[in-house]
């Protein structure tokens, strides 16, 4: 098991069990009911995991410093 040092990597987990979550609900039910929730609770994961956040005020705020 990984250690879960910061809240950031708590938050991560926890995104990644619910992404999981919902996966073995689209596979059980026929329609696909899951599939916006899944994508967005992925794509919030890939933004904390690659520090998009931070990286995105860094360029905004070399920009609008000018």
């Amino acid at each position: 098991m990984r250690k879960l040092k910061t809240l950031k990597d708590k938050i991560i987990f926890t995104l990644e069990l619910v992404v999981i979550v919902l996966l073995s609900m689209e596979a059980t039910i026929p329609p696909n009911p899951y599939v916006r929730e899944a994508m967005l609770v992925l794509v919030i994961i890939i933004a904390l995991k690659y520090n998009m956040v931070e990286r995105t005020i860094k360029i905004f705020d070399k920009f609008f410093a000018k």
